[in-house]
């Protein structure tokens, strides 16, 4: 009986082994697996590197938007200032301001009754933005005719 049980005892532990083994085969088994990836990873990998770049190149626009934003303020304000500097010292005098703010002033009384009203200036912005798309009309169609006018002598004489 002791035989026995010494002999079931060394074929427990022999079994024990043998689960710690393929236990531990299942683990490395297990670490391999998770460090391969599939081809769906690889798909998921890619679109998450595509999506980095699309945030990047999104934020690259939006930087240089705020860019373009700036210059166009600093150009408006530089045309501004020329416009009121009459005298062309790259200075402003009171007089010359004065001037501008009565230049402007007249611009906004459209009914000439010494007031400037909102409606008055609504009307007045309305007609200068009214003007700009006409002239922005203007420069998409002459540029729409030069494109026609480049293809036309670009294609061969049949």
């Amino acid at each position: 009986m002791l035989k026995s049980i010494l002999l079931s005892s060394s074929v427990k532990k022999a079994a024990g082994l043998t689960l710690i083994l393929v236990g531990s085969v299942g683990l490395v088994g297990g670490a391999l697996a998770q460090t391969t990836q599939s081809p769906a990873d690889d798909t998921r990998s890619a679109y998450k590197e595509k999506h980095k770049e699309m945030r990047e190149a999104r934020s690259d626009m939006r930087q240089k938007r705020k860019e373009m934003h700036h210059m166009r303020k600093e150009a408006m304000a530089e045309k501004r200032f020329d416009m009121a500097d009459t005298n062309k010292d790259k200075a402003i005098s009171r007089e010359e301001y004065l001037s501008a703010a009565s230049r402007q002033f007249e611009e906004l009384d459209t009914n000439k009754d010494g007031k400037a009203t909102m409606e008055e200036g609504r009307a007045v912005h309305e007609a200068k933005m009214n003007e700009h798309r006409e002239k922005m009309k203007e420069r998409h169609q002459d540029r729409l005719n030069k494109r026609a006018a480049a293809s036309q002598t670009d294609k061969p004489k049949s």
